[in-house]
């Protein structure tokens, strides 16, 4: 009886110890469930190498912890940043100063980076002016589109003298209805009539003066001309008039002819906007015709 007694005794207290070391690996930190991966041998290793960690490893560790942070940071400001020009961009295109703006500083980037590649190149005519007179030429495609006449807009060239540089930069190229209104100056009008005499091309007139131009223009509704003045009659439903002195009439019919001498001779100054500037002497080498028409062609994308 008394050795059943003790070997009663001895599985109780075995079975009380079995249940205290129980207790022990089910609970930790006030009673949560211990996962299974936490009692693995590899989560003992990670643990372990955790607790060997010198204090060069914790700071390479913080430091790796740190960087990754910033740079999460930095991707969110970057984003943040984008979403703000979006969000102005997008209200600047709400107003036509805003888009006239717009439109300068998109002419302005391209010239810097144009730049880089040629120097000496062409330079912008002018900056502030230049969000004034966009502004005039952006309202006049606006009523382009209104009365469904073409709004396409083009480049061409145009020739002038250096002393003027000072007025265009200001009032861009006028026509002598405009200049008169403005300054009550009249000078002659051109074999054309009245308007904004412009070229295709950089060549054909550069003879007109020091200064070349490369504008943007609307033509809006154009028709050939003939070289007869008299003949040349009021249209005011035309907005551009294309002249040629070297055509001939034949018959009353004007005979097809070199369009390297046409003149586009537009009917509004704001039909015209005044972009960049190069003297007449630089298309005359290979390095400035190449420079004006690579000018032409970022442009006119």
């Amino acid at each position: 009886d008394i050795e059943e007694e003790e070997d009663a005794d001895a599985v109780l207290a075995r079975q009380l110890q079995e249940q205290e070391w129980a207790s022990r690996f089910s609970k930790q930190d006030g009673g949560s469930p211990m996962s299974i991966d936490s009692l693995s041998p590899t989560h003992d290793a990670t643990l372990a190498a955790a607790l060997e960690m010198n204090d060069d490893d914790l700071n390479q560790l913080s430091m790796q912890s740190d960087a990754s942070l910033a740079a999460q940071l930095q991707q969110e400001e970057h984003e943040h940043k984008n979403q703000r020009v979006q969000a102005e961009h997008n209200a600047m295109s709400q107003s036509l100063d805003g888009r006239a703006w717009l439109f300068v500083n998109q002419v302005l980037d391209l010239h810097k980076r144009l730049s880089t590649t040629v120097a000496p190149g062409p330079q912008t005519v002018a900056v502030d002016d230049m969000v004034f007179l966009g502004q005039n030429f952006l309202q006049c495609i606006q009523e382009f589109e209104q009365n469904a006449w073409p709004a396409h807009v083009t480049l061409a060239y145009h020739y002038t003298r250096s002393n003027q540089m000072d007025s265009i930069k200001q009032d861009g190229l006028m026509t002598l209805a405009d200049r008169k209104k403005a300054y009550n100056k009249s000078h002659g009008v051109g074999v054309f009539g009245d308007g904004v005499y412009t070229a295709t091309n950089p060549f054909a007139f550069r003879l007109f003066g020091d200064v070349g131009l490369l504008v943007a223009i609307i033509q809006g509704h154009a028709t050939r001309v003939p070289f007869d003045t008299r003949a040349i009659q009021d249209m005011p439903r035309i907005n551009t008039k294309i002249g040629n002195k070297a055509l001939i009439q034949i018959n009353g019919q004007i005979t097809d002819g070199i369009k390297y001498t046409d003149e586009l001779v537009l009917r509004e100054s704001k039909q015209c906007l005044p972009l960049m500037r190069f003297d007449t002497a630089y298309v005359s080498s290979q390095t400035g015709q190449d420079a004006v028409w690579m000018y032409h062609q970022e442009l006119q994308k």
